[in-house]
């Protein structure tokens, strides 16, 4: 598979210089726009369905029939993505996003 991504130019690999029996893979800027493309789109999903179940308390939401430990890591995980993405994250318990 990597051999396949590494071919059509959508990632990089090279050796590890910390530890050369490892392989470090980075996406590319050809291999960036097909993710930021599924990234937004799935955001785009996830937002269609909030409204009908603000914050997650409603029992017809998906994310209020998950466990409250698998919130927390869902948001955690979550979290994460935006940061690795480089989006600005908001807490919306928190903070208003300026505009």
């Amino acid at each position: 598979m990597v051999d396949k991504l590494e071919t059509l130019g959508l990632v990089d690999r090279q050796v590890n210089p910390e530890d050369r029996r490892e392989l470090v893979l980075r996406l590319t800027t050809a291999g960036r726009q097909p993710v930021e493309k599924v990234l937004a789109r799935r955001y785009d999903e996830i937002v269609a369905r909030l409204p009908a179940c603000p914050l997650a308390r409603l029992p017809a939401c998906p994310l209020a029939r998950l466990p409250a430990h698998q919130r927390t890591g869902l948001v955690k995980a979550l979290r994460a993505l935006i940061e690795t993405a480089g989006e600005p994250a908001v807490d919306s318990l928190t903070e208003a996003p300026t505009v």
